[in-house]
């Protein structure tokens, strides 16, 4: 599977680590000019265009933002898995009364938004040697896209129980 990850920083690049022995993998970047990140480093919307699932794992305050700018089209019928939280330097939520995955939901509705590991710290999350098996949540509306995401998490490289 060509899985495209939003984001260049280290939630990404562990993400992508955890999941390059499987799957092809492409960082998306606003400015990839230049990025080493392990994995090639491409425009966000090139990111978004080859690859079959989607992860956001944009700084959670400005994703929803820098998503919702994306050209049309690019998102069509993927599943996108936020992995964020939209808080601001002081811990506060962004959205109180929402999620981010609910707001990217909003400003995406050409894409099947589901939320997972955003309560996990994800260096232990993607190295399940160092903490052994583990339970994560996951939430959306597209059966299709939990399955996805569900195979994704359930892999070696994570170890993780998935609840719905």
């Amino acid at each position: 599977m060509r899985l495209g990850i939003l984001g260049t920083g280290h939630v990404a690049t562990t993400l992508a680590g955890a999941w390059s022995t499987k799957h092809e993998i492409a960082l998306g970047s606003r400015d990839p000019v230049g990025k080493d990140a392990g994995h090639p480093v491409l425009p966000l919307a090139d990111a978004i265009a080859g690859a079959d699932v989607v992860v956001n794992a944009i700084l959670g305050a400005v994703a929803a933002d820098v998503i919702s700018g994306i050209r049309g089209g690019v998102f069509g019928g993927k599943t996108l898995i936020d992995v964020a939280n939209a808080t601001t330097s002081s811990s506060d939520l962004v959205y109180p009364n929402l999620s981010l995955a609910e707001k990217l939901q909003e400003a995406r509705p050409d894409a099947s938004v589901m939320n997972t590991l955003n309560c996990a710290a994800i260096t232990f999350g993607a190295n399940p040697a160092q903490i052994g098996p583990t339970s994560v949540f996951l939430s959306g509306n597209s059966y299709y896209a939990k399955a996805r995401t569900t195979g994704l998490l359930k892999t070696e490289a994570f170890n993780i129980r998935v609840v719905h």
